[in-house]
């Protein structure tokens, strides 16, 4: 399908995309990751919350564990902010591990390694780890059947958006997600989805670009992860910065950015997840690979 270009900026696009969520939809929670993508969007969602009066911005960050200290700072530094209601999760969720042919999935925060944890569970005021705190939680669930049901969980019946800071032009399966006519959209806008019963996912920043991220920042003076500055010490290029968990099959590429960014963080992911110092050495050969768990 191709592009259709208008004669609007992007910000500006955002900003009226922000406007349509708050307008039509009583209850409204952010995605975040602490990375570019999903921090632009907040400080977006905060400047227009604030001009609706629809504050505070409700953020939802999965912590899976293996983080960079760097990047947990800069999700204190957002959830420290007045105008933001956290909802900071460290709780045993089920993971697929790409860099390990013998160990193929692990589960973040499980009590019974506690001893080998890359670090101690969250203290922070937003911080759930207490397993009994949401009523669909479940010992070892997935990530993605977490998120759906957070949604639920948020929506108490109610029609909600859960927006997040994906950009079509970071994939394929990106930019598909945009473009899907099959899929349910509100008010036929293709930069929304339904996922569930109550809720849709609000992708607002679909059509920036990673300069139009930066270029952000920088004028607006915006906070970042601090992370992105040591890769670019380590010589990485912008489009080769990525901040995620990094056992995934496409995620793994960057594992070695471990060991030069935070070398006393790798030493404990070493330890905790199995294959990674492997996955930073072979991550590019196709040998890295194990059978889907069924």
């Amino acid at each position: 399908m191709p592009k259709h270009y208008i004669d609007k900026d992007v910000y500006t696009a955002s900003i009226e995309r922000l406007k349509i969520i708050f307008e039509n939809f009583p209850k409204v929670y952010f995605s975040f990751s602490g990375g570019k993508d999903s921090s632009v969007m907040m400080h977006l969602a905060i400047k227009v919350a604030r001009e609706m009066g629809c504050l505070p911005v409700h953020s939802l960050f999965v912590d899976l564990e293996g983080n960079y200290d760097t990047t947990l700072d800069h999700i204190k530094e957002i959830f420290d902010m007045p105008e933001v209601k956290g909802y900071w999760v460290a709780l045993p969720i089920h993971l697929r591990n790409a860099v390990s042919q013998y160990k193929s999935q692990w589960i973040a925060w499980n009590p019974k390694e506690r001893d080998k944890w890359i670090k101690p569970q969250p203290t922070h005021p937003s911080a759930i780890v207490d397993q009994d705190f949401f009523p669909f939680y479940r010992f070892g669930m997935e990530f993605e059947e977490f998120v759906v049901e957070f949604g639920e969980w948020f929506a108490q019946g109610e029609k909600t958006a859960s927006v997040v800071a994906i950009r079509s032009d970071e994939s394929l399966n990106r930019f598909r997600t945009i473009v899907n006519k099959k899929k349910v959209r509100f008010h036929n806008f293709g930069w929304t989805t339904k996922v569930s019963p109550n809720v849709y996912n609000m992708y607002p920043i679909y059509d920036w670009k990673t300069q139009d991220v930066w270029t952000a920042v920088g004028k607006f003076g915006w906070s970042y992860n601090k992370l992105y500055d040591l890769m670019y010490l380590q010589g990485r290029t912008l489009h080769k910065m990525r901040i995620c968990q990094p056992y995934g099959d496409d995620q793994k590429q960057g594992l070695d950015l471990f060991h030069e960014c935070e070398p006393e963080t790798w030493s404990r992911v070493v330890n905790r997840v199995p294959g990674a110092n492997m996955g930073s050495l072979y991550r590019g050969n196709p040998l890295l690979g194990n059978i889907k768990a069924v």
